[in-house]
């Protein structure tokens, strides 16, 4: 998610990348956006509109530049929120993405990207206007992960465990260890 963020800024498109973990969905959507933009006051509709403009004010930039119209055309901003199944109680995001998927139907200019491992998916029910792109491969298994962690952190540890470990969240930060002189 962060590539193409990265990607759709240096094409001096408009994007905003945000950590789904870094929300507490008891927030509205409102909310959540506004804060994501530097705006906390502002309404959903306010958000949206912005960001709308902000899309056909970087097209009129390109067409300007380039003096051609058929290139990179309409130009869209990339809201992306990464890692649905890392928040807690992430269930809830079902309801936000349904109010979304609504939203997004009005503004045409906004795209809205999510990333969600297939264990959420099948816990949750998906509105039906979201198109879904399933990405295979794109993890490392999760043994492989803890054996790199543990010999990084030069951590000893029975191989039986690695197996029982269910979600890469599982595996934590390390305590530091402090010594006393």
């Amino acid at each position: 998610m962060a590539n193409a963020v990265q990607q759709h800024l240096s094409q001096r498109k408009p994007a905003i990348l945000i950590r789904a973990r870094d929300i507490d969905l008891a927030q509205s959507c409102d909310l959540i956006l506004a804060n994501a933009i530097g705006q906390p006051t502002w309404n959903l509709r306010q958000v949206l509109d912005a960001l709308a403009s902000a899309a056909i004010q970087a097209e009129v930039r390109y067409v300007a530049n380039t003096g051609s119209i058929l290139e990179g055309l309409p130009v869209r901003v990339l809201i992306a929120v990464d890692g649905l199944d890392e928040t807690t109680r992430a269930e809830r995001w079902a309801e936000k993405l349904g109010e979304l998927a609504v939203v997004a139907q009005e503004y045409p200019r906004i795209l809205f990207a999510f990333s969600v491992r297939p264990s959420l998916v099948k816990r949750i029910s998906l509105p039906r206007n979201i198109n879904k792109i399933r990405l295979k491969g794109s993890d490392a298994p999760l043994a492989y992960v803890f054996k790199k962690y543990c010999q990084t952190n030069h951590i000893q540890c029975p191989p039986l465990l690695r197996w029982a470990l269910q979600t890469p969240l599982a595996i934590r930060e390390p305590i530091p260890r402090i010594k006393f002189c």
